[in-house]
């Protein structure tokens, strides 16, 4: 056992996780990347990257 194992995040979490890791990356993350990182599952993250989209959708002042 690792301690990435023991690493886990909430629903609530992810997609500020995501954005955080997209931002300080500068490059595109895929799925298959984020769902390591974060240790869980590439469905719950594409799930994330859903709503982060609807978010900054209509939001005007979101997003860069």
């Amino acid at each position: 056992m690792s301690i990435d194992d023991d690493f886990k995040i909430t629903a609530q979490e992810l997609p500020g996780a995501i954005e955080s890791i997209l931002f300080i990356s500068g490059d595109p993350v895929s799925v298959d990347k984020l769902s390591t990182i974060l240790n869980c599952s590439k469905n719950a993250i594409t799930e994330a990257l859903k709503s982060l989209m609807d978010r900054y959708s209509g939001n005007p002042w979101g997003g860069l």
